[in-house]
């Protein structure tokens, strides 16, 4: 009788602990405190939900219990595993996970529901117990010297300004973008870079258009130089650049996201890894409880393989659901301003990469770079898309004239050949028959001693113009050059397959 009242207590606690492990859990990695009212919101409405199943649980029928741990074994593992880490698809994953919780359950009975609740136990202290992360992550590697000290050779800052639209593609007709693109050509100007206006991309996608420019080499198969990892996003498997640069002797630093892990290869004496794919700008954002409470659930929705799946196909049918599905560029701004207070960093025989996730959607700061509301973030209006796309632009050339003129005080930095280039462009286009100039068409500027400052139109592709201009003017190219100005046919993520692109601008 004991026993069967213990196994009862366990049936209706059960449920609540797989919905609050999976809450501490989530919220640990994304770097937000569950002491606040959002995350006690959330935690009631899922005790409620969790309170609701235990019952059924209680039942005394074998097949509906049985179902009921299936359901919540496939829940809770579609929302702790990533698809594209354990590459198991999600239309075998539901139906695996639910049979595995089904049959143990269907076999053990209530001996099940104990064993899994102390694992849940167990795990629900440990991620309390141990310390949780920094959201920015600095660290600093002692690499072996090279034979060829460069402390002698200017140094370079290569800045990649994700989703750049080039400037020759500014659609005039959008209020506002005439007087930004001269405002853009003009800082570039004022601080001696020559500008491309005509330049692009050959891939529409960061994980081929950042390799492909790093390795000097045409990739046709999607993904090729990278690899994907669940906590570090991209990760670059391979760069004949980095290779070039340290056996030159030059000194490596790193400023990225957790988008993209560039650190892993090993070059770097400095890496700084900014938060981007988690909430830790929420408690900072300024927003009500009910729009924070808003976030906090629709990303918590989000992390379920299961959730995403149910949106895409059942509720996107019906509009239901329409909530943000990625976080705002806000740490942009502090990265903008920590590269700024790094100039230190930038002196002769360094290499300094950041890779910026601006003006890169969603279009969440305006022009003081200041937060949107929510519902600003996703426009329904293709123009209104433009708009909020030029104003967060214009928030990234406010950040980044502050650098240049961080690195003009700098008496170490000054003489810095700087390197400023998209990897695509915006992909907002409000006319199917220019959808390919807003894809590729890219911004390409760069500085240093036998450039004029200028605006150029030649159309150049943006690997050609950094193996012109960067390695082969420092002598670091081995005489290999990149000359290749077609965008190839390259198999996308979802087997498409993209044409040959002729800008026309």
């Amino acid at each position: 009788m004991h026993n069967l009242s213990v196994k009862k207590g366990f049936a209706l606690i059960l449920p609540c602990l797989v919905f609050i492990t999976m809450q501490v859990v989530f919220q640990s990695s994304q770097l937000h405190s569950i002491l606040n009212l959002e995350s006690l919101a959330l935690f009631s409405v899922l005790v409620f939900v969790g309170v609701w199943a235990g019952v059924l649980l209680e039942f005394e029928n074998r097949m509906v219990s049985s179902i009921v741990i299936g359901a919540l074994f496939s829940i809770f593992l579609n929302f702790i595993v990533s698809i594209e880490y354990s590459e198991i698809r999600m239309r075998h994953s539901v139906p695996f996970y639910f049979l595995i919780g089904f049959s143990i359950h269907w076999f053990m009975g209530g001996k099940f529901l104990v064993i899994i609740s102390s694992g849940l136990i167990a795990v629900l202290l440990s991620t309390l117990l141990l310390p949780s992360e920094k959201p920015w992550k600095e660290n600093t590697f002692k690499l072996a010297k090279t034979v060829h000290p460069s402390n002698y050779r200017s140094p370079i800052l290569h800045i990649i300004l994700d989703g750049h639209l080039g400037l020759a593609a500014f659609p005039r007709q959008i209020e506002g973008v005439e007087r930004l693109n001269k405002r853009i050509g003009g800082i570039y100007k004022q601080y001696g870079f020559k500008v491309y206006s005509h330049a692009f991309s050959r891939h529409n996608y960061t994980q081929n258009s950042i390799p492909e420019i790093l390795n000097l080499k045409e990739i046709k198969i999607d993904k090729s130089y990278i690899k994907t990892d669940p906590k570090r996003g991209f990760v670059l498997k391979k760069s004949a650049v980095f290779e070039q640069y340290r056996k030159h002797g030059y000194e490596l630093n790193v400023f990225q996201t957790d988008v993209m892990d560039f650190c892993s290869l090993g070059y770097f004496s400095y890496c700084l890894t900014a938060p981007y794919r988690n909430l830790a700008w929420l408690s900072k954002s300024g927003f009500d409880f009910s729009t924070k409470f808003f976030v906090l659930a629709s990303a918590f929705l989000n992390q379920s393989n299961l959730f995403r799946w149910f949106e895409r196909y059942v509720l996107a049918r019906w509009n239901i659901a329409a909530h943000p599905k990625s976080f705002p560029p806000v740490n942009m701004v502090e990265m903008f301003k920590r590269i700024s207070r790094s100039t230190d960093l930038i002196k002769p025989g360094t290499v300094s990469l950041a890779h910026v996730l601006l003006p890169h959607e969603p279009y969440a700061l305006d022009e003081l770079c200041n937060l949107r509301p929510i519902s600003e973030w996703y426009p329904q209006n293709l123009i209104k898309d433009q708009e909020s796309y030029f104003a967060q632009m214009n928030c990234t050339y406010t950040l980044l004239e502050e650098l240049f003129e961080s690195i003009r005080n700098n008496q170490s930095a000054k003489d810095a050949i700087i390197i400023v280039h998209g990897d695509h462009g915006s992909r907002i286009a409000h006319n199917e028959k220019y959808a390919k100039l807003y894809t590729y068409s890219t911004l390409f500027a760069v500085r240093h001693p036998n450039l004029p400052a200028n605006v150029f139109s030649d159309e150049e592709s943006i690997t050609t113009l950094f193996s012109k201009h960067v390695l082969e003017y420092l002598g670091l190219n081995d005489g290999k050059k990149f000359r290749n100005n077609s965008i190839m046919k390259i198999k996308e993520a979802g087997g498409e397959l993209v044409e040959d692109a002729a800008l026309k601008f």
